[in-house]
């Protein structure tokens, strides 16, 4: 079964929103999922709910490609967030998103869970357990790969989280089995930063592997994968 791919901003973070379009539009990806917010410190930031100039050139690389915005990031919620101060970012969201699309294809706006496969299997959460869950929560799902061994303290699940995931079928994480508990026809978001590599060739090209991986391990039936 082929699927459809979306490149995850954490992937290639230092790449503009047009340079991230513009990198999955080159690697075949359908989606690109944008972050709008900082997360940690020393992350770049793309205001295109403030510059006008960045909404413009994102929206005419969208549509000169052809890829579909799937998702933004990140809104952080905590007893001292004002709601009201992530309207900006709702409405950018909204306006390169298809919000109208969304509305009608939920139930509920809140509706929803999205699976990380690094923080499923580092939560030793169950498949069976996966499986019993309403089908219909699921919209995409953020897909990568890391070592079978979780790293023993907070530092190093972060460092891995952030900064060195592996492509589908190099670590030790079911990914087949757990998006055999999803829904089959979910987009997958490739959320697979890999600093050591990208500063070698780059995170153009990294995205390109990241979809090449995907696929090879993904979509091919495992008796005709041939050994590397």
């Amino acid at each position: 079964m082929r699927h459809d791919y979306s490149l995850a901003h954490l992937t290639a973070l230092h790449l503009s929103p047009p340079e991230l379009v513009d990198a999955a539009a080159a690697g075949g990806y359908r989606y690109v999922g944008l972050r709008l917010t900082r997360v940690a410190a020393g992350d770049p930031l793309y205001p295109l709910a403030t510059d006008a100039s960045l909404m413009r050139e994102t929206k005419a690389r969208l549509a000169h490609t052809g890829v579909e915005v799937l998702d933004i990031e990140l809104a952080r919620l905590d007893p001292y967030t004002p709601p009201e101060s992530l309207r900006s970012v709702l409405e950018t969201g909204a306006e390169l998103a298809e919000a109208t699309h969304v509305l009608h294809s939920v139930n509920r706006p809140n509706a929803g869970m999205l699976i990380d496969l690094l923080h499923f299997a580092r939560s030793r959460s169950s498949v069976e357990e996966l499986k019993k869950l309403p089908r219909s929560w699921f919209r995409f799902a953020h897909v990568c790969d890391a070592a079978g061994e979780i790293p023993a303290t907070r530092e190093g699940l972060i460092h891995t989280a952030r900064a060195e995931r592996l492509f589908p079928g190099e670590g030790g994480i079911d990914v087949r089995g757990i998006l055999a508990a999803l829904p089959p026809d979910i987009p997958y978001a490739l959320e697979i930063p890999r600093a050591t590599l990208s500063a070698l060739i780059g995170e153009r090209e990294c995205a390109r592997l990241a979809i090449t991986a995907a696929r090879r391990h993904l979509e091919v039936p495992e008796a005709m994968v041939e050994p590397m």
